[in-house]
């Protein structure tokens, strides 16, 4: 049996597009004698996980580190990275204590990309 649409070279299947909503967000990334701080994530999103402080305004003028993105189930996030001196508080971590937290899979790009840099 031959497919007459499969000759032509034309499938008439209806293909769904799923659009990806994109949530761009802005993270301050504060080292101090190569360490880094991190904070554990209180709200719903990730709740637990340790991670970098998302703000909002203030860092906008300076220049950034560079952009991570992930992609979830129901939206991308693009995170645009900014650096800031840290003072010396408990929530400092080398890096060989960095791999004992719980980090999420954009955290750990964040942590490649300082590595990256030289930062950390």
């Amino acid at each position: 049996m031959i497919c007459k649409a499969k000759e032509e070279g034309f499938f008439a299947y209806p293909t769904k597009k799923k659009i990806v909503p994109v949530r761009e967000e802005k993270w301050l990334v504060k080292t101090f004698e190569n360490r880094v701080e991190m904070k554990q994530r209180k709200g719903k999103f990730l709740h637990g996980l340790w991670s970098f402080e998302k703000v909002e305004e203030g860092y906008l003028e300076r220049e950034s580190l560079g952009e991570v993105t992930q992609t979830y189930t129901h939206f991308k996030l693009i995170a645009t990275l900014y650096h800031d001196r840290a003072t010396n508080s408990k929530e400092l971590f080398s890096r060989e204590e960095i791999e004992s937290l719980a980090l999420s899979g954009v955290d750990k790009k964040v942590i490649k990309l300082l590595e990256i840099k030289k930062i950390l």
